[in-house]
């Protein structure tokens, strides 16, 4: 009995290791379908401790969504509210986050959400109408800032303070002497004595798109306000995003110098106060949307490729996927691997550009294995009346939760491989069942109809 016993568990120890295998290498591409109606594209990703991952959607005149994935690509579940998005932070490792967006004539709102993409709470800022509205966590506290168009037409910068539940604890309006723009990112200085800023007056018609930094103390009095790139004083670019590295600050575009009248390609370097370091050339030759350091202490930034640098700038690969293909945000995964999102533009109606939203996942070359698939899950029969039938890829561990629709844990266990569940208990009525891997990664989600 117990050599049995030590054979059944060095078996099912062998599976278990091949399944990490082959899980942890795991790329997907995806693209959405052809619709000319549909002006669509993914802007934001990020993934979260447990390996699922979020993204912001956009769709022309149609709608906003949040998307909760499974690391293989998978849909969990969907958020589509009437207000635009700009913005979440996630919270407990993925467990609870919050959905920043415009609530029109109300200000701007924030959506509180558990795991299951169920709305907890709602929050305005009745007098904090901001043009965008982005937040992150500081302090064990959430800090929520953008720019407040005032009836003198001067975008000003303001930071709120919430606490964890969302409620508004303190608030910092920052007066700018002149119209900056808008707010692109905010930073807690390294000396933990205050704030800074980081934004971007784009172009109009009388203006050319410039940078400006504000730094603050901890009360948001100004303690330098500068511009750079205005007329012929230096450069002038449009820029998406802001990372800190090292103590200092890097903005990596396409530059256009207005006093050598040449463009550049590389990455602006700023110090604490704000002020202007340099510029070091980068040989990549197109915008940058997004970019993230990664943890060799290199960067990895997303236009229409993909492309890593090491830690002195020297590019060590390039990787393009599709033709017309843009990428807004790019992240590393907890393997290794990066995240995308973006779009593929659709010129074939000349009169009538349309996009399709584009998410892939890589490993850590930037390779995509198009034929890696996750083994199918099956969940049958459903409807089900008395018993669940749990069909699972794998000889190791996982976690089954059956929840009902306002959130309650009906049933809730641990099985390894396959499992039936009995179900007779529960009232009729339409349930949701998780399934989580070892490393409480959701893998599949899937609607339920529970019958009498």
């Amino acid at each position: 009995m117990k050599k049995w016993f030590l054979k059944k568990i060095i078996f099912t120890s062998i599976l278990f290791c091949l399944s990490i295998n082959k899980t942890e290498a795991q790329t997907f591409e995806w693209i959405s379908p052809d619709d000319p109606e549909v002006y669509n594209e993914y802007f934001k990703i990020q993934e979260t401790a447990t390996g699922d991952f979020f993204v912001l959607e956009y769709r022309f005149q149609t709608s906003q969504s949040l998307l909760k994935f499974n690391r293989f690509g998978t849909l969990l579940w969907t958020l589509s509210p009437s207000n635009r998005l700009y913005d979440f932070i996630t919270l407990d490792k993925g467990r609870s986050f919050y959905v920043l967006g415009d609530g029109g004539q109300t200000g701007n709102i924030l959506f509180n959400l558990n795991q299951n993409g169920m709305v907890k709470k709602q929050t305005f800022c009745t007098d904090c109408n901001a043009y965008k509205f982005y937040g992150q966590l500081y302090k064990n506290q959430l800090l929520t800032y953008g720019s407040r168009d005032f009836s003198d037409s001067v975008f000003h910068p303001v930071i709120e303070f919430r606490g964890l539940n969302g409620d508004v604890l303190g608030k910092t309006e920052i007066a700018l002497k002149q119209n900056y723009g808008s707010t692109v990112k905010l930073f807690e200085l390294k000396d933990k004595s205050g704030f800074l800023i980081f934004g971007l007056n784009s172009y109009t018609i009388l203006t050319s798109p410039f940078i400006f930094t504000v730094k603050t103390d901890n009360s948001g009095k100004i303690i330098k306000e500068q511009k750079f790139g205005e007329g012929d004083s230096g450069f002038q670019t449009m820029f998406w995003d802001v990372i800190e590295k090292d103590g200092s600050f890097y903005i990596f575009n396409s530059f256009f110098f207005t006093n050598l009248h040449e463009f550049r390609n590389g990455v602006i370097q700023f110090n604490q106060n704000g002020d202007y370091v340099g510029i070091k050339d980068i040989d990549y030759n197109e915008n940058i949307f997004s970019f993230a350091t990664t943890r060799d202490n290199g960067f990895i930034l997303a236009g229409s490729s993909l492309i890593k640098l090491d830690s002195n700038f020297k590019v060590e690969w390039r990787k393009v996927f599709r033709d017309r293909t843009v990428i807004l945000s790019v992240s590393q995964a907890a393997d290794g691997g990066y995240y995308g999102s973006g779009l593929v533009q659709n010129w074939t109606n000349p009169l009538f550009s349309h996009n399709r939203a584009y998410l892939f996942k890589t490993d850590a070359s930037g390779n995509i294995d198009s034929s890696a698939k996750y083994p199918e899950i099956s969940i049958f029969p459903n409807p089900a009346k008395d018993e669940l039938r749990i069909d699972l890829p794998f000889a190791e561990e996982y976690f089954i939760n059956i929840i009902d629709l306002q959130g309650r844990q009906c049933i809730n266990y641990t099985t390894i491989g396959s499992s039936a569940a009995d179900i007779s208990n529960l009232n009729p009525g339409i349930y949701l069942v998780h399934i989580k891997d070892k490393n409480a990664a959701t893998i599949k989600t899937q609607k339920l109809l529970k019958q009498d």
